[in-house]
C-alpha cells in the first residue's frame, strides 16, 4: 500500500494564495472534490470536479487549465455540464448556473451567474428542448436564455422531452406527465431524445425507471408510451443512474457500472458492461475510446482490441474524493470513510488513501458545556436549542439545521447543510455570532485545532481548514 500511496498524485482542488473570508470564518486551505460531470468537444474534455471545472486534452486526460466555478470557493459542487450554442454551461447543484465562454478552448472564461432565486427552480440538471437549453429540477423546467418557465409543479423534475405528438412531456418524482394537459402517463424516471438519425421511429425517445438497487430502460413512443413491454425495456444493475445518447447508442451510468445500449425500431440491446462502483458520467473520445467519471476519479477506457493495445482496458486514471462520512481525528491527521474506500488528510494539507480498511468513528455529540453555556442538539432534527448559565433558552439565534457540533476556544461551532457557523459570549455575556462561512454540505464533523482553527470534512468529498477572523476580545 506504501508503494501505491506513493504513486498517487495528492488529490488537490484548491490551493488559495489568499484565503476566502466570510463572516468571521477564513477558509484556509480545502482539498478533494466529487467527479460528478463531464463534456466532450472537438480535441476538449471538459471536468467538472468538486466546485472547479478542469480542461482536459481529451486523447491523454492530462490538465490544460482550470476555472474555479463556485464563488466563494468549496460552496458549491458541479453536477451537471452541457455544451449548448457554442457555450459551455455548468450546474452548481441546486444553488446556480454559471454560463462559460469556450471560444478559446483550452482557456474558458466566466460569462454570468444565474442564482436559482433568479431561475425560479432549485436547478438540478440540463435539458435541450426544441433546440433550447431548459434547466429541470424542483418546482418545474425553465428556458435559461429568456426564463419562461415552461413546466411548472410541486415536485423535483428529472427528465423532460418534446414529444411529436403531445409537446412537453416530463417526469418528477418517478410520475410521467404531458405538461399541457397535466395528464399522467406511467411511470419514469429520466428521459432523452434519439437523433433523428436513429435506428427508430422519427421522435421516439428514451426512458429510464428507479427500482432502487437497479434501473429500467426503455424506448417511448412520440406519444408517452411503451414502444414494447418485453423487447422494449431492459433492467440494469445499480441505482443512481445517468442518462445520455448519440446517434443510435445509449449510455447509462448506474452505481454499478456504464452500460452501453444500441436501439432498434421496436428493441433495445445491452451491448456492453463495464463493471465500476458509482460511475456517473460518460463521454465519447472516439470510436473505441470513453471518457468516465465516477465516485473513482476519471479516466480513459477502451472497449475493443486496437493497434492501442487490449480492449476491456482502463486507462489514466486519475483518482479523487467520493462522498465522504464522518472519520476518526487523530493529532495530525483525520481518517475518513468513503464510498471508495478509507481517506487520510493531514491537517497539513496532504490526502491520500488510508491502508486502512476499516475505522472507529468518533461520536458525534448531542450535547455540549461551554463556560456555563449548553447546546443541545436533536439527533432526528437537527435542531439546537443553546442555554444559558441559568437554563434558559437563548431567544434569537439563527442556527439552521446542525448535522454536527463542537467547542472550540470557548465557543460554538455547528456544521450545517449549507455552512459552518460560529456562536459564542461576549465581554458583557451575550451570547452572539462571531462568524459564518457557506461550505458545499452537509458538513458532518468539524474538529478542533490548538490554534483555534477548525478542520471540516464535508459528505460532498472536500476537507479543509477554516480558521476565526473575528476579534479574539469577544472571546474573553
Amino acid at each position: 500500500m506504501a508503494r501505491v500511496r506513493d504513486t498517487i498524485i495528492v488529490l488537490f482542488i484548491t490551493i488559495f494564495s489568499s484565503p476566502v473570508i466570510g463572516e468571521g470564518l477564513s477558509l484556509r486551505s480545502v482539498e478533494g472534490g466529487a467527479t460528478r460531470a463531464l463534456e466532450i468537444d472537438g480535441q476538449y474534455w471538459y471536468q467538472g470536479v468538486g466546485d472547479h471545472l478542469l480542461v482536459l486534452d481529451k486523447r491523454s486526460g492530462g490538465t490544460i487549465s482550470r476555472l474555479q466555478l463556485a464563488e466563494p470557493p468549496a460552496s458549491a459542487v458541479c453536477s451537471d455540464l452541457i455544451i449548448h450554442d457554442g457555450r459551455l454551461w455548468g450546474l452548481l447543484d441546486g444553488q446556480e448556473v454559471v454560463e462559460v465562454d469556450i471560444t478559446e478552448e483550452a482557456s474558458p472564461t466566466m460569462i454570468k451567474r444565474i442564482k436559482a432565486d433568479q431561475l425560479g427552480v432549485i436547478p438540478r440538471g440540463f435539458a435541450i428542448i426544441q433546440g433550447d437549453l431548459v434547466v429541470i429540477g424542483e418546482g418545474g423546467v425553465v428556458q435559461i436564455l429568456d426564463g419562461n418557465q415552461i413546466v411548472s409543479c410541486k415536485g423535483n423534475v428529472t427528465g423532460v422531452v418534446h414529444s411529436i405528438d403531445r409537446g412537453i412531456v416530463y417526469a418528477a418524482d418517478r410520475r410521467l406527465f404531458d405538461a399541457s394537459s397535466g395528464e399522467f402517463l406511467g411511470s419514469a424516471t429520466l428521459l432523452a431524445p434519439l437523433d433523428k438519425e436513429a435506428n427508430v421511429e422519427y421522435g421516439t425517445f428514451v426512458f429510464t425507471r428507479d427500482l432502487g438497487s437497479r434501473t429500467e430502460i426503455g424506448l417511448m413512443t412520440p406519444d408517452g408510451r411503451d414502444v414494447d413491454a418485453i423487447d422494449g425495456t431492459i433492467t440494469l444493475d445499480g441505482g443512481n443512474a445517468t442518462l445520455n445518447t448519440v446517434r443510435s447508442r445509449v449510455h447509462v451510468c448506474t452505481d454499478e457500472g456504464v452500460y452501453i445500449l444500441g436501439v432498434a425500431p421496436k428493441e433495445i440491446r445491452l451491448l456492453k458492461t463495464i463493471s465500476m462502483n458509482g460511475a456517473n458520467d460518460v463521454g465519447v473520445i472516439a470510436s473505441n475510446y470513453l471518457a468516465i467519471c465516477g465516485d473513482h476519479g476519471r479516466e480513459i477506457f477502451r472497449i475493443a482490441v486496437d493497434r492501442g493495445g487490449e480492449g476491456n482496458t482502463h486507462l489514466r486514471k486519475v483518482p479523487a474524493t467520493s462522498s465522504m462520512q464522518r472519520g476518526h481525528a487523530h493529532r495530525f491527521h483525520v481518517d475518513i470513510p468513503t464510498t471508495t474506500g478509507v481517506m487520510r488528510y493531514e491537517y497539513s494539507g496532504r490526502i491520500y488513501p488510508a491502508e486502512e480498511l476499516e475505522i472507529p468513528v468518533d461520536p458525534n455529540p448531542q450535547k455540549i458545556v461551554v463556560l456555563g453555556w449548553s447546546a443541545t442538539r436533536d439527533a432526528e432534527t437537527g435542531n439546537v436549542f443553546i442555554l444559558d448559565s441559568k437554563g434558559m433558552v437563548v431567544e434569537g439565534l439563527d442556527i439552521q439545521r446542525a448535522n454536527t457540533m463542537v467547542a472550540i476556544s470557548g465557543n460554538f461551532w455547528f456544521g450545517t447543510d449549507t455552512h459552518i457557523i460560529v456562536f459564542g459570549p461576549d465581554a458583557s455575556g451575550n451570547m452572539l455570532s462571531l462568524g459564518s462561512l457557506q461550505i458545499a454540505g452537509p458538513v458532518v464533523q468539524i474538529i478542533g485545532q490548538l490554534d483555534g482553527s477548525a478542520v471540516f470534512v464535508s459528505a460532498t468529498g472536500i476537507v479543509g481548514v477554516i480558521a476565526p477572523t473575528y476579534d479574539v476580545a469577544l472571546e474573553q
